[in-house]
């Protein structure tokens, strides 16, 4: 067995880059999970799944991603980039949830509190923190993988990956977010009047790339998704 965790963690650590080595071992993924669909990326840290034919939200456990969509709040520095890290591995997968009785069924929000495995092994919440897209977060009480979590930040912070990066947050992420270097802010004002709203767009895809830049002002009902009442494509 713990040559198998060993193996393990050597194939994380390969995936996801040479710089990617955990200080511990990575946490296995337990037998007989439930399977969900994530059907919607809210933002990093939270999701929506169908599960057993209803679609729950899902804010997944120990860990806080910067903030994309919160009103109260600017676009936090990494905040777009969680969110994109966030699609690439959960979008449309097949995923496995994961409760702990510590934590409780659901949050204040009413949003089901989970840890959320890859189809491949690997635990989503964990693999985030481990590249820096995301900060160990303890509310209330200890979790069950708060060592290992604790663990990954603390190796994520030391070899400055993503959000803990000299030249990205430097582990500040209430600083705003720095403007897209490959999409310019000033190029979504395709109608030339100082503003960026939904009459500058042709469809929801294209809006999408604007939202993904912080203008959260197209997102009205804060469900991920800008200027509906337009086409999809």
């Amino acid at each position: 067995m713990r040559a198998l965790l060993l193996a393990l963690t050597v194939a994380i650590a390969t995936s996801l880059g040479s710089g990617s080595s955990a200080i511990r071992l990575a946490p296995v993924q337990p037998p007989g999970l439930p399977a969900a669909q994530v059907v919607q990326v809210v933002d990093g840290d939270t999701i929506k799944v169908r599960l057993q034919g209803r679609t729950y939200t899902v804010r997944l456990i120990g860990m806080d991603t910067p903030e994309t969509l919160d009103p109260r709040k600017a676009v936090q520095c990494y905040g777009p980039e969680a969110s994109s890290f966030a699609k690439r591995l959960l979008n449309n997968k097949t995923v496995y949830l994961e409760t702990d009785k510590s934590q409780g069924e659901l949050d204040k929000y009413s949003r089901m509190l989970r840890y959320v495995w890859l189809p491949d092994g690997q635990m989503y919440n964990y693999v985030s923190i481990l590249e820096g897209y995301a900060r160990e977060y303890t509310y209330n009480s200890a979790y069950r993988y708060s060592s290992d979590f604790s663990s990954a930040q603390s190796d994520a912070r030391a070899n400055g990956r993503g959000l803990w990066n000299r030249t990205t947050c430097n582990g500040t992420i209430s600083t705003p977010a720095a403007p897209s270097k490959t999409i310019p802010k000033g190029n979504f004002d395709n109608n030339h009047d100082g503003k960026i709203t939904c009459s500058d767009f042709k469809t929801q895809a294209a809006a999408n790339l604007a939202l993904a830049q912080g203008y959260t002002n197209l997102d009205g009902n804060r469900d991920g998704k800008s200027c509906e009442a337009l086409p999809a494509k």
